[in-house]
């Protein structure tokens, strides 16, 4: 469960990133935790200042209140890099895979 908390956690910052504001409006939920838990549930999430709809999406499904109907960090990840090269042009899959590869033992020239 902690993986899955975390990418919800992501969603909130990546929305908050990408349109300089809290998903939700902060101003309408009470301050008690069963009004911001209700909110969650509800999926009440307001992300109309992200241009990119892949990336509203992502945040969406981040954000779902079933924690196992959230993607996983690395479909986060792939989902993201996808985006930035539709979106932008940067190709960063192929990056992507070579951080994946276990580290190489350095050989000492010596």
């Amino acid at each position: 469960m902690p993986m899955k908390s975390d990418v919800f956690s992501m969603g909130i910052v990546a929305s908050e990133l990408l349109q300089s504001r809290h998903p939700a409006d902060l101003n309408k939920i009470t301050k008690s935790e069963g009004a911001w838990l209700r909110w969650i549930e509800r999926g009440y999430w307001n992300l109309e200042g992200i241009s990119s709809e892949g990336f509203r999406q992502l945040i969406l499904r981040c954000l779902m209140w079933d924690p196992e109907s959230r993607p996983t960090p690395d479909e986060c990840l792939v989902e993201i890099c996808r985006e930035l090269e539709w979106q932008y042009g940067i190709e960063l899959i192929e990056t992507l895979d070579l951080w994946r590869q276990p580290p190489t033992a350095v050989v000492d020239a010596e």
